[in-house]
């Protein structure tokens, strides 16, 4: 146990060392000693300290295609795009997601805000967000519980999308507030507002199709989002395994936050994990470290969940966030938002 204690120290007194780079990069602390693990808005993002090593980010070059299809009614594609050097299980083939929307602060992106409530990537493995972000600071639960889908099941899926009539709808694109926008069917209601996030479903394919609609406007959708919604909501409740993410982020901070209230009780911190009095100085400024090492130990430490934690540790108390990575995410960019859809090859057959 010393031993790895000692290990941490040194990473740390190296990144304490360490040149600042220009731009600068996030800082990684290790929890553990290194193993061998099989590869697999209201304000701007943080910006990184230093680095042990930075983290590296495989190219995505955008897909090209001879032409552009027109949305029909076939999974199959009109033209070859070309092949993408991102692993499978980092392509989305389908995503349920939330951006924008006034308040808040960048903290809570570390509790989930803006992250996706439903991820399908081409691999099969399904993540869906439970738990809530909400009003009380005390009481943000959010996780994410996981499946994986065969090919068979991701052909049905996809076949199911394209009888939801979601792939040929119009509008909905843009961020728009536009009352005549046809995504829409209003009727009587004129009680529009600005301000409130947005839901984005994205299907990546053969046949790509992104929708924005604005929250408050979910019930005057027409009948094929809000098929699709329902769809969604029927396919996740098969995600029943908790999500083990092999990288998270910590947001770190000396002492309680006013606003956090003392039914957040300061927990003792485990002696096995590095010092909070060193982390919190390698986080500097920012509060933002990655960790790649030891991430198990540390989830379990916060119940698995993204939520504000105090813990106790030489008469200090430390403000301490989780913050679950996805597989496709960038650590560097929290918050992370949502991509216009692809035009990508399905790596599977779904021709009948």
């Amino acid at each position: 146990m010393k031993a790895n204690i000692a290990f941490a120290l040194l990473l740390i007194s190296l990144a304490l060392t360490a040149c600042r780079p220009q731009p600068p990069a996030m800082a990684v602390i290790t929890v553990a000693p290194p193993v061998a693990t099989p590869s697999s808005t209201p304000t701007a993002a943080p910006s990184a300290t230093n680095t042990l090593p930075p983290p590296t980010a495989t190219p995505s070059p955008e897909p090209t295609a001879t032409t552009t299809p027109e949305p029909t009614a076939t999974l199959r594609p009109t033209t070859t795009p070309t092949p993408t050097l991102v692993p499978m299980s980092q392509q989305i083939l389908i995503e349920d997601a939330a951006t924008g929307g006034d308040g808040g602060d960048i903290y809570t992106f570390y509790l989930g805000r803006s992250m996706p409530s439903f991820i399908l990537y081409m691999d099969g493995r399904l993540l869906v967000l439970e738990g809530e972000l909400v009003d009380d600071p005390d009481m943000d639960t959010k996780h994410y519980q996981e499946t994986s889908l065969t090919p068979t099941e991701m052909c049905a899926l996809l076949q199911a999308v394209q009888a939801t009539g979601f792939l040929t709808v119009e509008g909905g694109r843009g961020y728009t507030y536009a009352q005549d926008d046809p995504i829409y069917e209003f009727g009587d209601f004129n009680d529009f507002s600005e301000g409130a996030p947005f839901s984005v479903i994205t299907v990546n394919g053969p046949v790509p199709k992104q929708v924005e609609v604005y929250a408050p406007y979910w019930p005057y959708v027409v009948a094929e989002v809000s098929a699709m919604s329902e769809l969604l909501s029927r396919q996740a409740t098969r995600a029943t395994t908790l999500y083990e993410p092999e990288r998270v982020v910590l947001w770190i901070e000396k002492g309680r936050p006013a606003w956090l209230t003392e039914s957040v009780v300061a927990e003792p911190w485990p002696e096995e994990q590095p010092p909070l009095s060193q982390l919190v100085v390698v986080a500097g400024d920012d509060h933002h470290l990655l960790v790649e090492e030891g991430v198990g130990p540390l989830r379990e430490v916060v119940d698995h969940q993204m939520k504000n934690s105090i813990f106790l540790e030489g008469g200090e108390e430390y403000w301490v966030i989780v913050r679950q990575l996805l597989p496709h995410e960038n650590p560097d960019e929290i918050p992370s938002f949502t991509v216009d859809a692809q035009l990508l090859p399905l790596p599977f057959d779904c021709r009948l």
